[in-house]
């Protein structure tokens, strides 16, 4: 039998499930973020340090302060590819929350429930 598609409940069930594993996730991530800017922040202060003092000379500096900017790269990559698995994981919460509603709603006047549909690509960069 057919369930009425009741708006107000999908939408409190979609803002609920967001609101949860958004402020899970994004607990997560401030814990790691935190570990990593820490990580480098101390390491370029260390390097500014030794720098002024002159215990380092300018291609160590730079070897260094290239490390540095490396690791900020694999940062922000990371950082990166966890944004695009939250768009996956609100875009997944919000369509199986949407069609399972409408498969409830037409269960018995169709034959086959409409089939939830997948995240896009991204389009290349170009």
């Amino acid at each position: 039998m057919a369930t009425p598609f009741d708006v107000d409940q999908v939408v409190h069930t979609i803002t609920a499930d967001l609101s949860a594993m958004l402020n899970k996730d994004i607990t997560s991530f401030q814990g790691f973020a935190e570990d990593q800017l820490d990580q480098l922040a101390e390491r370029a202060a260390h390097l500014s340090a030794r720098v002024a003092a002159g215990q380092i000379d300018r291609d160590l500096a730079n070897a260094l302060a290239g490390e540095i900017a490396d690791d900020a790269k694999t940062f922000a990559e990371v950082t990166a590819a966890l944004v695009a698995l939250e768009i996956e994981k609100v875009w997944n919460a919000v369509v199986n929350a949407i069609w399972g509603a409408i498969n409830a709603a037409v269960s018995g006047a169709i034959n086959a429930a409409f089939p939830i549909p997948k995240l896009p690509s991204a389009a290349p960069a170009g």
